[in-house]
C-alpha cells in the first residue's frame, strides 16, 4: 500500500513539474532576457501555440510579458501600488472618483500602443473598472454593479419620451426622413442628453449616424441598430488639442500648418487625434494618441509622385 501511494505521489509530482516546464523557443528566451535583464523568478506558460507568457518579478513588481514564437514582444502587464501610479492618473481618480477606493491597479503596454492604466475601484456596493492613459484621460469606464440601474434608467427615459409622443415609438422619424430605431434614439439621448438639433443619417442598414453640436463643437456619433454606441468624432480648433499633441506637432512638424483637426473615439479604444497638415504643396495626415505619440502619418502629396515614378520605371523597363 505504501509503495502504491508513493507511486501515485511520484506521478502527481512529475505532472506538476512537466506543466511548469514549458518549452520556450530560443528566440523567445533571448528576447525576454534582452528586455528584462534583471528579472527574477521567471515562470513560462503558453497563451496559445504561437504565444508565450512569462510571469516574473522586476524591481519588486509582479509582471507578465507576452512574446510570439519568433521572439517579438507583444505586451507587458505590471501590478502596481497606488504610489506607482502617475500623478496625472491619481489627480483624475481624486477629482472624478473621489469617493472610491483603489482595489487593484495595473499598467498595460502593447506593441505600437501607448501605456494605459487599468484601475479597479470600490464604490459602496458597486465595483468600477477604469482605464486611463498616462495623461490621466479616462479612456473607458465600466460600473459592474450599476449596469442594471443604467438599463432601468434608459427604460425610464424611453417611457418619459413616450408620454410626450417622442422616442418611445419603435422607430423615430428624423428630419431627413431616416427611420431611427427607438433603442438607437434612447442610447443617443442617454449619452448626449443636452444635445439639440440632431440630424440623423445611415452609414449602412445596421449603422446610424447622428450629427449635432455639443459645447460649441460639431460632432457625429455612430450607433448600431441595437443602440450600441460605436464611435464619436469631433471637429476641434487648435486650442482644443492636448498640450502633448501640440508639442509633438511643434517638434516634428514645425514647418506645417494645421488645416483640420478632429478627435476620434471608438468602443474599446483610446481616443486619437487626426490632424491634416499643409506642407508647401503637399498635404499630410497625422494620427496621434493622447500622449502625443504618432500612431500613423501619410503624406498625400508624395503618393502621386511615387505613382508617377513607378509608372516611369515600368515604361523604362
Amino acid at each position: 500500500m505504501k509503495s502504491f501511494i508513493t507511486s501515485i505521489l511520484a506521478v502527481v509530482l512529475f505532472s506538476v513539474i512537466a506543466c511548469s516546464q514549458t518549452k520556450v523557443p530560443e528566440k523567445v528566451a533571448a528576447s525576454f532576457k534582452a528586455k528584462y535583464l534583471t528579472a527574477k523568478d521567471v515562470e513560462w506558460g503558453k497563451e496559445s501555440d504561437t504565444e508565450f507568457e512569462a510571469e516574473f518579478k522586476l524591481n519588486g513588481k509582479e509582471m507578465s510579458a507576452n512574446f510570439d514564437a519568433g521572439g517579438k514582444w507583444l505586451e507587458a502587464e505590471a501590478k502596481l501600488d497606488k504610489k506607482d501610479l502617475p500623478a496625472s492618473v491619481l489627480a483624475t481618480l481624486k477629482s472624478q472618483f473621489g469617493d472610491s477606493k483603489i482595489k487593484k491597479a495595473e499598467s498595460l503596454e502593447k506593441t505600437g500602443e501607448a501605456i494605459v492604466y487599468e484601475i479597479k475601484l470600490e464604490q459602496e456596493e458597486s465595483e468600477l473598472e477604469v482605464v486611463l492613459d498616462s495623461n490621466g484621460n479616462v479612456i473607458k469606464k465600466e460600473a459592474k454593479g450599476e449596469e442594471k440601474e443604467q438599463e432601468k434608467s434608459e427604460k425610464n427615459e424611453q417611457e418619459k419620451a413616450g408620454e410626450h409622443g417622442e422616442e418611445a415609438e419603435e422607430h423615430t422619424e428624423s428630419a431627413a426622413g431616416i427611420s431611427v430605431p427607438g433603442a438607437v434614439a434612447a442610447s443617443f439621448k442617454a449619452k448626449y442628453h443636452t444635445v439639440k438639433d440632431v440630424e440623423w443619417g445611415k452609414e449602412s442598414d445596421t449603422e446610424f449616424e447622428a450629427e449635432f453640436e455639443l459645447n460649441g463643437k460639431e460632432m457625429s456619433a455612430n450607433f448600431d441598430a441595437g443602440g450600441k454606441w460605436l464611435e464619436t468624432e469631433a471637429k476641434l480648433d487648435k486650442k482644443d488639442l492636448p498640450a502633448s499633441v501640440l508639442a509633438t506637432l511643434k517638434s516634428q512638424f514645425s514647418d506645417s500648418k494645421i488645416k483640420k483637426a478632429e478627435s476620434l473615439e471608438k468602443t474599446g479604444e483610446a481616443i486619437v487625434y487626426e490632424i491634416k497638415l499643409e506642407q508647401g504643396e503637399a498635404g499630410m495626415e497625422v494620427v496621434l494618441d493622447a500622449g502625443g505619440k504618432v500612431v500613423r502619418k501619410e503624406t498625400k502629396g508624395e503618393e502621386k509622385e511615387q505613382e508617377e515614378k513607378g509608372e516611369e520605371h515600368e515604361e523604362n523597363g
